[in-house]
């Protein structure tokens, strides 16, 4: 996702993280307890947030990836208290 996102190639960075959040939401779903997992979800979240456009039609969707973003790498982070990774991606 994040190479058609750079590349201006919206639509394709739309599916290929759309596939990205249900393998990794099934990968966790799994295994709750593995903060890496949902790390990685956390960071699946932003990216299909940040790649919505500045709209006031998209504002409430980027809105809510961004919230559930936060609670995943929270989720981490209160899993992995030292993991200085899962704190950056909140800060």
């Amino acid at each position: 996702g994040y190479i058609h996102q750079v590349s201006a190639q919206t639509d394709r960075a739309h599916a290929a993280y759309g596939q990205a959040f249900a393998s990794q939401r099934e990968v966790v779903d799994r295994h709750p307890d593995v903060p890496e997992y949902r790390s990685a979800l956390g960071a699946i979240l932003s990216q299909q947030g940040q790649l919505l456009p500045a709209d006031p039609q998209s504002l409430s969707a980027a809105e809510s990836l961004i919230e559930q973003a936060v609670a995943e790498q929270s989720a981490a982070l209160k899993a992995d208290a030292e993991n200085a990774r899962y704190r950056g991606f909140l800060y």
